[in-house]
């Protein structure tokens, strides 16, 4: 059996940091262990998508560019790297206009690329890795020309139930970890800066999705920071109540009362 890798980049970037304490992975032999694992006898590619922020908004890590730049050398490595769109939205509660950053383009080149293969034959099964919900209808589009999907993330709670129940079969990371896992300088890979930049963004993206769910753009902070459930997001609350005091230090979150007497949190305008 060949099969094809395909790796949604900023969920896997998130879910590395959270289960693993930032160590260094030789993506080679992990790529290895997840072929042995449903019994393929052939990687024919691994497919890396990440979206990188365009906008002069904000910067860029350059160790996450170098990290890019080193995995696509490695043999059989792809990586696609899109600019990180954004729009606009009405902030409920205030009125101003913020910008919304979104990886759609990135999740929609992931999907086209399996299709893509798909059609030519390329393999006789996908390997999906963190991925998320957007992602499904491919699954089930290679389901109807008869290509299993498998799905692998570090540990269930970073993927749907959703994603679970169409795939084939679910494979988490963390069973293997000891197996790919490598001991020396994570500089060679990720940045402790970069990635910690990275959580910071995800934690703005999804409060500003929680400002649009709820009437007003109420957000109670107790609630966003033990409950709001997401893919992406650390499901940790000692990681997010971190992050969101960093957010609130540096502006860009602001805490305040409601009206109710309870702690909300909102995204500053920008």
């Amino acid at each position: 059996m060949k099969v094809a890798v395909f790796i949604s980049g900023r969920s896997f970037y998130t879910g590395w940091r959270d289960a693993t304490q930032g160590r260094r992975i030789n993506f080679e032999s992990m790529a290895e262990w997840l072929a042995e694992h449903i019994g393929a006898q052939q990687v024919i590619g691994i497919n890396y998508f990440t979206a990188l922020d365009a906008s002069g908004d904000r910067d860029q890590s350059d160790k996450l560019v170098a990290f890019l730049e080193v995995l696509e050398l490695q043999p059989g490595f792809h990586v696609r790297k899109v600019g990180r769109r954004s729009g606009r939205v009405q902030c409920g509660d205030c009125g101003a206009d913020v910008r919304v950053p979104s990886d759609i383009e990135a999740d929609t080149l992931l999907v086209a690329s399996a299709l893509q293969l798909a059609a030519v034959d390329a393999f006789d099964a996908a390997l999906f890795v963190s991925i998320s919900h957007e992602h499904v209808p491919a699954i089930e589009s290679l389901a109807t020309l008869g290509k299993p999907s498998y799905v692998a993330s570090w540990g269930q709670a970073g993927v749907s139930h959703r994603v679970r129940k169409a795939a084939h079969q679910y494979i988490d990371l963390n069973e293997g970890l000891e197996q790919f896992a490598e001991d020396g300088d994570d500089d060679a890979f990720w940045d402790d800066d970069a990635l910690y930049d990275e959580t910071c963004q995800i934690f703005l993206d999804e409060l500003r999705a929680a400002e649009r769910k709820f009437q007003g753009g109420y957000v109670g902070l107790g609630y966003f920071v033990t409950k709001w459930r997401s893919t992406e997001l650390s499901p940790s609350p000692d990681i997010r109540r971190k992050v969101l005091e960093d957010l609130i230090e540096t502006g860009d979150i602001e805490a305040y009362e409601a009206t109710d007497g309870a702690q909300a949190i909102r995204v500053q305008a920008t």
